[in-house]
């Protein structure tokens, strides 16, 4: 190829390569449609879980929430990964922190499916938190303070405290 000669004897300088134009537009694109699938794939299986949910018996929702707890367990991610580095820093060894990832991913999947209850099965949840011999009593209290003016519920975020303004109502 010949190279353009400037004044004074200088090349010219050329043109940016086409194929490198726009480059970081296409990483941005492949990015965005990347994130876009993923929110997809998130809202089916959200779905998918919700019609599980409502599919199977109150008193398999529990055990079959563990399954789905487990089978997010087994299949990874990064949400998955996210946990295990969180867990790793609060343990001391090893093990421990594997059971309690997998106690904790286990939990999430009944948290999800209880969460995902349809509204017509709230007075059996009730009644199933009465008759626990751990929430009876505290679930008792919290409605007669509410029922007298109000309350403040601060809890931690751990279980499916998502439900409680269904089940006090």
């Amino acid at each position: 190829q010949r190279v353009k000669k400037r004044m004074h004897g200088m090349p010219a300088p050329s043109p940016a390569p086409s194929h490198r134009c726009g480059n970081g537009d296409r990483s941005k694109r492949r990015s965005r449609w990347r994130a876009l699938l993923q929110d997809v794939a998130s809202y089916l299986a959200v779905r998918c879980l919700e019609l599980l949910a409502r599919a199977v018996p109150l008193a398999a929702v529990l055990p079959a929430g563990r399954a789905c707890g487990w089978l997010v367990a087994r299949a990874g991610g990064w949400r998955t990964g996210v946990v295990r580095s969180n867990v790793r820093s609060l343990c001391s060894s090893g093990e421990e922190a594997a059971a309690l990832v997998r106690r904790s991913l286990l939990h999430l999947g009944q948290a999800i499916l209880l969460t995902l209850q349809p509204p017509s099965r709230d007075e059996t949840l009730r009644r199933a938190l009465r008759c626990d011999p751990q929430c009876g009593a505290a679930l008792a209290e919290l409605v007669e303070d509410a029922r007298a003016g109000g309350v403040v519920v601060c809890s931690a975020h751990i279980g499916v405290w998502e439900l409680l303004p269904r089940l006090l109502a």
